[in-house]
């Protein structure tokens, strides 16, 4: 049995490993946070399946949720995710001068491809060509999302599923993970082990010790479901921020014919600079912040701070001024393994000079205001000006 971190570490290029996890929304939860604390940190790629996906066009599902993601990374494509914390991308204008750095540093790079996909981008359109195979597509969008570090998570958490539907996620996971040459993970339910239809992407497959919370959460918002960076105009019906899916109707000329009821959610990790665009308590509170007189422009989303002991993490909230942490937490942080981690991270945070306030999504869900009251509390207590002057 291994925790999350163990398993981000173990995992290989370029392979499938198989995750046996319960249950598999919380393992999800659970990798999503200890991703965020690796070093160096990884461009994690989550597809979720609500339920097993079909033979028919599971592989252009795959291609169509990846152009999703990248267009939602454009123009910050061929960089780590720790470089997009420093606001590192492309020049979006200059394609000639783009198409030779980024050729000279990744030979894997097709030019024709990154112009044309590049075009599209700017057009708010999907980087898919229709005379481009699948196969090769994967290949260049996984390049442009992470060429170092890029790590797929398959998922799907239905406790049953026909055999047919078994082989074909086996297969996509067998497909991206070979045509990406990424890391890729396949978290499944416990009830499916033993089941044959898998038996050529169990071997090695591990058991993912998922952190058992204190109590059953309540008035949770679904973590992590949106992409990260700079979203570009969706020009997909029902593909937007924070609901990307390959299921959209894309433009004519973007995707094959016929509709795609199963297709992955994708979301794209760790996020930048913004409410996560999956979780409503995020959007919630920061517009709420955002709106209010006294604490306007006072807060960053998503942020990376160092901290004691050469660690780094990523904050929902920051006042770096007044050198306080909100961090907004789900059910992940509900287990007895989160609990600990999240002390050890306040402490570390603390001797780095920032003050970390923790609140529950129940709370944000049960009265926003009293949140937003909370951390009023707190500012005027790390600085008594902003009290005096909202008099």
């Amino acid at each position: 049995m291994a925790n999350a971190a163990e398993v981000l570490e173990q995992v290989e290029q370029g392979r499938v490993t198989t995750l046996f996890c319960e249950p598999v929304a919380l393992a999800r939860g659970q990798l999503r946070a200890a991703a965020e604390e690796l070093e160096p940190v990884p461009t994690l790629v989550e597809l979720e399946w609500e339920r097993a996906p079909s033979l028919a066009r599971e592989l252009d599902e795959i291609r169509d949720a990846l152009a999703d993601a990248a267009r939602s990374l454009w123009p910050a494509w061929y960089v780590s995710a720790e470089e997009r914390f420093g606001t590192v991308g492309q020049d979006a204008t200059n394609i000639d001068s783009l198409v030779a750095k980024v050729s000279s540093l990744h030979p894997g790079v097709s030019s024709s491809w990154l112009r044309e996909a590049y075009r599209r981008c700017q057009q708010g359109r999907r980087p898919l060509m229709r005379h481009v195979a699948s196969a090769v597509q994967v290949r260049q969008l996984a390049i442009a999302l992470d060429p170092a570090r890029l790590v797929f998570a398959l998922s799907v958490d239905i406790p049953e599923a026909p055999g047919a539907r078994l082989r074909s996620l086996a297969r996509a996971a067998e497909w991206l993970a070979h045509e990406a040459g990424a890391r890729t993970l396949l978290l499944v339910p416990e009830s499916w082990r033993g089941r044959a239809e898998l038996d050529h992407v169990t071997y090695g497959s591990l058991t993912l010790e998922v952190d058992a919370p204190f109590m059953p959460a309540r008035h949770s918002v679904r973590p992590s479901t949106g992409l990260v960076g700079q979203v570009a105009p969706s020009d997909d019906a029902g593909v937007g921020v924070g609901a990307a899916r390959g299921s959209g109707t894309p433009p004519a000329d973007d995707s094959p014919p016929g509709g795609a009821s199963d297709a992955p959610h994708v979301s794209v990790g760790p996020i930048v600079g913004r409410p996560h665009p999956g979780s409503e308590v995020e959007q919630l509170v920061s517009a709420r912040l955002g709106a209010d007189a006294e604490l306007r422009g006072l807060f960053e989303c998503n942020q990376r701070l160092p901290a004691f002991g050469d660690k780094h993490y990523i904050v929902d909230l920051v006042w770096r001024t007044g050198k306080l942490i909100v961090e907004l937490d789900g059910p992940e942080h509900n287990g007895q393994l989160a609990y600990a981690r999240d002390r050890e991270r306040d402490y570390r945070l603390l001797v780095s000079g920032y003050a970390t306030l923790r609140v529950l999504n129940a709370e944000v869900c049960v009265d926003v205001d009293s949140v937003i009251n909370k951390i009023r509390n707190v500012v005027h207590r790390l600085n008594p000006v902003t009290k005096e002057s909202s008099r």
